[in-house]
């Protein structure tokens, strides 16, 4: 399967996405070893390979692919043998036991002598909108984390936008949402509707994601769970602060200690002013 089998008018966002990102990648790895700057290279191969396909556009391909959509089907292969391709330089072996599995657009028997691949410009809107259904999903992901829900618990989502290219993306892109982040429904909203009560929320970019928490966590437990996590960081935070503060530590203590003191009391800062936006939410 070849790229002149897939309609490329026909595919939605993420097929969009992933073809766009695929020729962006192919042009950063023939540059970087046209440089010999293998680092480089290989970088943005596992990035593509580990980050894009697997992890985002296997997982958005799995309703298609239960339904044996045929045109899903040829972008995931093509991905796939292209990206086998340009793995060749650095893993033969394992490129080519792959590569040999896949239908081919042609009748080349080994990677060893197949073409290099070419690649085309890259489509910056698809890249543009996917990426705020990402961020959006890793928005929704970081709140249940944050409210001890399990990843099997499915949640209302409200998302509220001011900005017209991304609340058509987020109206459009919903069943990716869904899918993605465990939901039973997202509803998307101009910025100028009214917040959910009881409900803790983050921004990204122009989107704001609320979380209702209405029946699915006890308010005065998870409260005073917070409560008690917030005491624990300010002890912590007090007792890397009066390190410190203490002249004789700084002076005297290696140069990177220090520093780790330093990050780890920032870190310490960060956690404790998140912890204290999740409190109030739930107090209000």
């Amino acid at each position: 399967v070849g790229v002149q089998d897939i309609e490329y008018s026909n595919l939605d966002l993420a097929g969009q996405w992933i073809l766009s990102r695929l020729h962006s990648t192919t042009e950063e790895v023939t540059r970087s070893l046209e440089n010999y700057e293998f680092e480089a290279a290989t970088s943005s191969l596992y990035s593509f390979i580990w980050n894009d396909f697997c992890d985002w556009f296997v997982e958005v391909s799995k309703p298609k692919l239960r339904e044996n959509d045929t045109q899903q089907i040829a972008v995931l292969n093509y991905v796939l043998e292209i990206s086998m391709r340009l793995l060749h330089p650095f893993m033969p072996f394992l490129s080519e036991e792959i590569w040999q599995r896949l239908p081919k657009s042609d009748d080349t028997k080994s990677l060893c002598i197949a073409a290099w691949p070419v690649f085309s410009s890259a489509d910056n809107e698809a890249e543009r909108d996917f990426t705020i259904i990402q961020e959006t999903v890793r928005a929704i992901r970081n709140l249940r984390a944050e409210s001890k829900l399990a990843p099997s618990q499915k949640l209302n989502i409200q998302l509220f936008t001011s900005g017209e290219n991304a609340l058509r993306v987020l109206e459009e892109g919903k069943s990716y949402i869904i899918q993605l982040a465990g939901l039973n429904e997202v509803a998307v909203c101009n910025s100028d509707a009214p917040r959910p009560d009881n409900a803790i929320s983050t921004t990204i970019s122009e989107v704001e994601v609320w979380l209702p928490l209405e029946g699915l966590i006890d308010k005065e437990k998870e409260s005073a769970r917070l409560q008690r996590e917030l005491d624990g960081l300010q002890k912590d935070f007090n007792v890397v602060s009066t390190k410190l503060n203490n002249p004789q530590f700084v002076d005297k203590a290696p140069a990177a200690v220090v520093e780790k003191d330093r990050a780890k009391l920032a870190e310490i800062n960060a956690a404790i002013e998140a912890t204290s936006t999740r409190l109030s939410a739930l107090q209000n």
